[in-house]
């Protein structure tokens, strides 16, 4: 029998509730599998590897060019090792100051894909540029050109900067693909490092072992090598693009941020109504998150204000380090090595250490030392910068070995040469040391017979043989230019008569071939004229370690503490006010560098060494967080204490019987002013002791002493205090 087809209606409807719920249930148990069946799909982006790919080859193409730059300044472009100093950091400035363009470019303008593309393009072209430019059949102005490219190299390698690593986070799905973007960001980062590892390495390589167009070495080479990996960069990252998931300029936050400070700025010198905080009277235009997010940033950024002397210190060893390293033995079992090649000790020391810091380094000092906060490594860091310049000043005054200011350095000698008819004529030797550290030699020849036509002298090795041209001129003495030569050792030969079997030239030494030249007899004897250099290069390798030692106390923790502190709209901020700090660093070395506060190179760690503890004390006091007082006792108190405290010189009385040792028993951190007065006491007997071995003069081992003990001071209480 039928059922009518009402009561089907009504059956259908009391049943309706519970076929509703199966089916709500069941269409969550197909969205929840569809979604696991989907993330199983989802699949590791294949452009990635165009991404990485091209920032290996840009990284090489940077720091393989870098790597070489300064001894470019003084060996092609002839400047002196100050200014070469300065145009190293100029660039290294712009290099670190275009990112925050880049970024707005990118996020505002042309899309992080084209951003890329076009500057890598004006990247490739100052490669180009700089390459041509220290390639001698070209006959370009040399000075004008290394200036365009290397404008153009900052240009570009700034500009795309923040936007590669960024870009390649946009080819990934999230949350579904969390996991590959870790694994992307490391295996980014192992792109940039072994890229500029390996690149710091052969460079130094081709410039100084290959010699091309009748130099002692070959920077065309080095140069075209990188701007030819600059080009296959731009081909595999401009091969991806159908691959590549693009994103449209939404705006770039660094632009919003500047927009709401100066719209609050303005109201504030507008309104005469009294708010909380200056940045709310930008609350008719903004809304509220922005504004809180924007406070937010600015106590981070507070923080980063001596964030620029810690990388004026680190950014030299491209350029006072490699000078350093110039005058130095390098000779490890008859193989040189070359001054920019020991750059290569930082990236190495880091793969090294930061396991080891990790692991080891770090649970230690959180547990005994009481390091373990991010503002304590930060410290802890910036200390050990300063203190690698401390072991670089006593390296530079053995260097040197001077005495006061009764100071012969490498000046001029005079040659006599003394005829048959006893008539003397005193010749000038630049007495001074090549820049690149190579040998410099010339020749003194009095000819006494007639002799037709020119004469050479040749100096003939295993690797290149030089000659001096003269031009005869019957009972004259004449002086040769002096040249550079290589490393090695040399068989003095005139006419095609060897006069002498094995002269060696060895770096940093400074020659005169002095020859008797007749009609039926040639005869020469090399003179050393200045020695060659004594100290061995490798007596660097202790700063290297202590400024990298720096580096990842500061630098990582840096940037850890920076992007957990900021919200999560301001992240990328950070990040250009990050690489902005660095660029202000570099700046700070230009001012310093033309002001010329220093007579000898061995000043120059002195003077760093001594802005960055006054800036870092007055910032230390700022924040009431430490005193390190006139006799180099702690003592916690505020700013205005501190600097009473100073002038007063009552430190004893207020670490002992004072505030300053009851609120450090009652932290538990008395240990804090022990270590003080330890460092007042045993520190300036260490560093006598070590100035003894190394010679250094007695009033820059006073000096040195000062430094160490409020430097020390100053990190043992900011440290307990932070």
């Amino acid at each position: 029998m039928p059922i009518p087809a009402r009561s089907v209606c009504r059956r259908l409807a009391k049943a309706a509730p519970m076929l509703a719920r199966c089916c709500i249930g069941h269409r969550f148990e197909c969205q929840k599998i569809s979604s696991l069946s989907r993330l199983r799909k989802l699949k590791y982006p294949k452009s990635v590897f165009f991404i990485v790919s091209n920032e290996f080859c840009e990284r090489f193409a940077y720091y393989g060019m870098r790597t070489i730059l300064t001894m470019y300044f003084t060996d092609i472009l002839r400047v002196n090792k100050n200014d070469a100093t300065v145009m190293y950091h100029i660039f290294s400035c712009l290099a670190y100051f275009f990112p925050l363009i880049g970024a707005i470019i990118a996020d505002s303008f042309l899309g992080k894909f084209r951003t890329i593309l076009y500057l890598s393009i004006v990247y490739a072209v100052g490669q180009l540029l700089l390459a041509a430019s220290s390639m001698p059949t070209f006959n370009m102005p040399v000075m004008e050109t290394s200036i365009i490219g290397l404008f153009l190299i900052a240009l570009g390698t700034g500009g795309i900067k923040p936007c590669v690593s960024a870009f390649g986070g946009d080819q990934f799905k999230l949350p579904e693909q969390e996991v590959y973007l870790s694994a992307f960001f490391s295996l980014f980062y192992f792109a940039i490092n072994s890229g500029s590892l390996l690149s710091t390495i052969i460079t130094p390589i081709m410039r100084k072992d290959l010699t091309c167009f009748d130099q002692n070495s070959c920077y065309p080479l080095a140069f075209v090598v990188p701007a030819c990996l600059m080009i296959v960069s731009i081909v595999i990252f401009a091969g991806g693009k159908r691959l590549y998931k693009m994103k449209q300029p939404s705006g770039n936050i660094v632009v919003q941020v500047s927009k709401c400070v100066g719209h609050a700025l303005i109201r504030k010198c507008k309104s005469k109504q009294s708010r909380d905080h200056w940045l709310d009277h930008a609350d008719d235009k903004y809304d509220r998150r922005m504004i809180e997010d924007v406070k937010s940033v600015i106590k981070v950024l507070k923080l980063f204000i001596p964030l620029p002397f810690f990388w004026a210190l680190f950014d030299q060893q491209g350029s006072r380090w490699t000078f350093q390293a110039a005058r130095m033995d390098g000779d490890v079992f008859g193989y040189m090595l070359k001054p920019d090649s020991f750059q290569v000790l930082n990236p190495v020391f880091i793969i090294i250490f930061i396991p080891i810091f990790q692991f080891a380094v770090y649970p230690v000092i959180e547990k005994f030392l009481f390091i373990n906060t991010p503002l304590r490594k930060l410290s802890v860091g910036g200390i050990l910068a300063g203190l690698s310049f401390v072991v670089s000043a006593l390296v530079e005054f053995q260097l040197e070995v001077v005495t006061g200011k009764v100071n012969v350095l490498e000046k001029e000698a005079l040659t006599y040469a003394i005829n048959s008819t006893h008539v003397s004529e005193a010749f000038k030797d630049r007495a001074i040391k090549s820049d690149s550290g190579d040998p410099r030699v010339h020749a003194l020849v009095l000819f006494e017979e007639p002799v037709d036509g020119s004469v050479f002298i040749r100096l003939e090795s295993s690797t290149k043989n030089f000659s001096f041209k003269l031009d005869y001129r019957s009972g004259t003495i004449q002086m040769t230019p002096v040249i550079e030569v290589l490393h090695n050792s040399y068989k003095l030969v005139i006419k095609d008569k060897v006069v002498d079997e094995e002269f060696w030239m060895k770096n940093g030494g400074v020659y005169t071939i002095n020859a008797r030249i007749g009609k039926y007899f040639q005869e020469a004897k090399g003179i050393t004229v200045v020695n060659s250099n004594s100290i061995h290069m490798l007596w660097l390798i202790p700063q290297y370690i202590i400024i990298t030692m720096g580096e990842i106390m500061f630098s990582i923790t840096g940037l850890e503490f920076a992007f957990t502190q900021a919200p999560v709209a301001m992240k990328s901020l950070l990040q250009a006010s990050w690489l902005l700090t660095v660029a202000v660093g570099n700046l700070i070395v230009v001012i310093i560098a033309e002001l010329r506060l220093f007579e000898r190179q061995s000043e120059s760690p002195v003077t760093f060494l001594t802005f960055s503890r006054y800036y870092h004390s007055d910032c230390y006091c700022h924040y009431n967080r430490c005193c390190c007082c006139h006799r180099f006792f702690c003592a916690s108190t505020s700013a205005v204490q501190c600097r009473a405290l100073s002038s007063s010189r009552r430190c004893t009385a207020a670490c002992y019987g004072g505030y300053g040792e009851r609120k450090t028993r009652e932290s538990g951190r008395w240990i804090a002013c022990a270590l003080c007065q330890l460092a007042a006491h045993v520190l300036p007997v260490l560093v006598s002791s070590i100035a003894s071995v190394y010679t250094v003069p007695v009033r820059s081992t006073s000096i040195a002493c000062s430094f160490v003990r409020r430097l020390v001071c100053i990190a043992i209480a900011f440290i307990n205090y932070i």
